[in-house]
């Protein structure tokens, strides 16, 4: 099996080695970097498998479905208090991808149980990185306690 689930011919692994010789990025034939890189491959066509891929999805849905439908509701209710937030503010409509993208990764954050100072730490670093990329600090922050009512990091 070739590296995408395709069937190689012995003229194209020939061809690669002999890539690999020319541009000494590739595995020899008959060393050790080409017996694992077989084997990887072959790990990689078995794990993908479809039939095995459908039967793991089968098993998982009704948990994935479960947590789908517990967790989607409290995902909105945050995109729209979110939206509300950047609406009193003035926000241009072409930002709020942006600013929508902020509030899901500090919800991510709320999500994984980081214990008070530390969340407040991560939000800062967030809150920093956003502003990096364009968006208005004091937006950024009323998000942060309107939405997510979480205090402000200090020393």
């Amino acid at each position: 099996m070739g590296i995408f689930g395709v069937l190689m011919t012995e003229k194209e692994m020939r061809r690669l080695r002999r890539q690999g010789r020319r541009q000494k990025n590739l595995p020899q034939k008959g060393g050790e970097k080409m017996s694992d890189l077989m084997k990887r491959i072959n790990r990689w066509t078995v794990k993908t498998s479809p039939d095995k891929v459908k039967a793991n999805l089968e098993e998982l849905r009704p948990a994935m479905l479960a947590n789908t439908q517990t967790v989607f509701p409290e995902l909105v209710q945050m995109e729209i208090e979110t939206k509300q937030v950047l609406d009193g503010e003035g926000v241009s409509v072409i930002q709020y991808p942006f600013y929508l993208a902020f509030a899901r990764e500090l919800w991510r954050k709320r999500r994984q149980a980081i214990p008070g100072s530390s969340l407040a730490r991560e939000t800062q670093v967030l809150i920093a990185k956003w502003e990096a990329r364009g968006l208005a600090v004091p937006v950024l922050e009323k998000i942060r306690t309107q939405v997510f009512d979480i205090a402000p990091f200090g020393p």
